[in-house]
């Protein structure tokens, strides 16, 4: 059985100089072309001849003319991260995240695809016995990462004005730091400071954009760290209250317990082998 990827067909951030036009009658080879572009770019969609901002994705079907060249006067060309994978790979996960064929799905992320092909030419790489299964599995999370920001990327056309589309790329770093760096103690003037907006002003648009406050948002990010620890660990509760920024473990456990309908030790001995 053929490749599902062929090591060569991918590629992160390839600079195509300017009078460079990538013309294919369609993908002979049954595979299916999927792209992000870094830069502006010219690309034939199923609407005609379009321009690409950065951060634009596409997925060609197989017997679509794959036709894209650089911004007329542009200097640097144009760069894109890309695959070719087997489209009867491709096409049932298509057709389950219901993503659109030769059309311009813009994500405003330019370097969306790269940890995803990153890890696809890591595993190619250095194959093994579960590579194929492995690739297929990279495959599926880089067209859901395609499907989730363009469709995060519409929501904010749709529903924001264009000043709070301006202010969203900081709130999302905001919302990313709140979950990543759970243990830290946040304050809403510090946050509200960040993006120079008064704490209310903040607030409500922080609701806005992810449907829930900042506070919130922390909250579960500590809930659900402790619970990984809870599950994986034989950290004592006291010990878990404090690594996930708690230093009241009793708080903790009543928190827990508000949110999860269980106290922490109830949690760990219903899934922990680590339970006493």
């Amino acid at each position: 059985m053929r490749q599902l990827i062929q090591p060569h067909l991918l590629g992160i951030d390839t600079g195509h100089a300017p009078g460079f036009r990538f013309d294919s009658p369609g993908a002979i080879d049954e595979t299916c072309l999927v792209m992000c572009f870094r830069t502006p770019v010219r690309i034939l969609t199923r609407n005609g001849i379009e321009t690409g901002a950065p951060g634009c994705c596409i997925l060609h079907s197989l017997d679509f003319r794959e036709y894209h060249f650089s911004v007329p006067g542009s200097r640097e060309g144009f760069r894109n991260d890309w695959l070719k994978a087997a489209f009867e790979v491709v096409s049932p996960i298509v057709a389950e995240l219901k993503l659109p064929y030769d059309t311009l799905l813009p994500t405003g992320r330019p370097d969306l695809l790269e940890s995803g092909i990153a890890a696809i030419r890591a595993e190619l790489e250095n194959p093994d016995g579960y590579s194929d299964t492995a690739v297929r599995l990279l495959l599926h999370q880089l067209l859901l990462t395609v499907r989730r920001a363009y469709t995060e990327e519409m929501r904010c056309r749709t529903v924001m004005t264009p000043s709070e589309r301006d202010y969203y790329p900081a709130f999302r770093k905001i919302c990313d730091s709140l979950r990543k760096e759970y243990r830290r103690e946040f304050r809403i003037g510090s946050l509200a400071a960040e993006v120079n907006l008064s704490p209310e002003r903040f607030s409500v648009l922080y609701r806005k954009f992810f449907g829930r406050s900042p506070y919130a948002e922390l909250i579960d990010a500590r809930i659900l760290a402790a619970k990984r620890l809870l599950t994986s660990t034989a950290f004592t509760v006291k010990e878990i209250s404090a690594m996930c920024g708690w230093q009241d473990q009793y708080y903790f456990s009543r928190l827990f317990k508000e949110k999860c309908a269980v106290s922490p030790r109830d949690f760990r001995r219903h899934y922990n082998r680590y339970a006493k």
